[in-house]
């Protein structure tokens, strides 16, 4: 079986993201829960991450997690936008749906266990706010059921890979491409 890390491997030679020099380029996790899979990409892949949890005792365990390992890590609620990073590696309390993409190239969505309002207004907002290039990973296929608003962005899959994890032997990832339709 195929390992995640391959899939976000293969996301960043698809933008040209492993050069080490990220610029403005930046990972987004949407439902970052105890931050492991901002840890993934901030640790494995030295990438400029964003993680977002709206269930404050999640956010603060994944800030004690971050902390106990000596990680830079910055932490805010969304509800201060006073309060910016300091570190490549952020972690934010609150609602994905206020989220800045701005410079976001991958964006990793935790959409497995979410209802489908809160599906479809991801969607909706991914669709408005990326710009074509980005890369979106997620754990379903459901961006392939996106209406696309007027002047919005599309998704195709151009890569997945089946590997165990937690709750399912045989979890399929997949790999989003942002287009311009």
């Amino acid at each position: 079986m195929a390992h995640p890390r391959m899939l976000l491997s293969s996301a960043l030679r698809a933008c040209d993201l492993s050069s080490g020099t990220l610029g403005s380029n930046r990972y987004v996790v949407f439902g970052s829960a105890l931050g492991l899979l901002a840890f993934y990409g901030f640790l494995g892949f030295n990438l400029r991450t964003t993680a977002y949890e709206i269930l404050p005792e999640l956010s603060q365990w994944a800030l004690c997690v971050a902390k106990g390992f000596d990680l830079p890590v910055s932490y805010r609620q969304i509800s201060n936008p006073h309060v910016r990073a300091v570190s490549s590696l952020e972690l934010v309390e609150g609602d994905m749906l206020k989220a800045d993409l701005s410079g976001a190239r991958i964006v990793m969505l935790t959409s497995q266990c979410w209802d489908k309002p809160l599906i479809q207004m991801v969607q909706r907002k991914l669709s408005n706010e990326l710009v074509p290039g980005t890369l979106v990973i997620d754990y379903t296929e459901s961006l392939l059921t996106s209406v696309v608003p007027p002047g919005g962005c599309g998704f195709e899959i151009i890569h997945s890979v089946t590997a165990p994890v937690s709750w399912n032997a045989t979890q399929t990832l997949y790999l989003f491409h942002v287009l311009k339709l």
